[in-house]
């Protein structure tokens, strides 16, 4: 789905509202004044909706189905419950199955409805700005990590816990050599 920007919807409501005024003959001449792209003033033109407003057909809820996993997701959140991918992929099955029983998501359709979704990508910060908290990290019942940031902090951890074997390890060894050679002087005395 192609990205959202508010500065070209601009240019070319401003370039409809040319055409429709009269303003300039032409929809090119109103493009190139507004520098709007001619083919986006055109499908506006003809009654398609914008990136934005376009809902993809490869959604496996209605509109009115997201908005309300939306409203309870939001409701979730805000009595600081875990919200997690595994909680919003039951529910989204749950509300799919109420008019489908055989509606199946896909194995990242959650990701994509959460990125899809402003209100859910920025539902942290408002919950720390209302609670008071600014700057730090977000408690474990706000956060929604996905399975790529799990696995990547695991393997910091893990790295982290292996240099401090290693270290360890290394401080044993000089120590174990340290007393060797303290055994060998009090039995060799030479």
């Amino acid at each position: 789905m192609p990205k959202y920007d508010p500065d070209n919807e601009a240019k070319v409501a401003e370039a409809l509202l040319c055409v429709y005024t009269g303003d300039y003959k032409s929809m090119r001449q109103a493009c190139l004044r507004t520098g709007a792209k001619p083919s986006t003033v055109s499908a506006r033109k003809a009654g398609r909706p914008s990136a934005l407003d376009r809902h993809p057909k490869s959604c496996r809820l209605t509109v009115e189905e997201e908005n309300r996993l939306v409203r309870l997701i939001l409701a979730l959140q805000e009595e600081s419950k875990v919200v997690n991918h595994q909680k919003i992929r039951a529910a989204a099955e749950d509300i799919a199955r109420e008019r489908d029983a055989s509606v199946a998501l896909g194995v990242n359709w959650v990701s994509r409805f959460v990125s899809r979704r402003p209100e859910l990508q920025t539902t942290r910060e408002r919950l720390r700005k209302k609670k008071g908290v600014e700057n730090t990290s977000p408690c474990p019942e706000n956060t929604m990590d996905s399975d790529g940031e799990i696995i990547s902090g695991l393997e910091r951890k893990r790295r982290q816990i292996d240099e401090e074997v290693a270290c360890f390890k290394a401080q044993k060894e000089k120590e174990f050599r340290d007393f060797e050679r303290a055994t060998a002087l009090e039995h060799n005395p030479t």
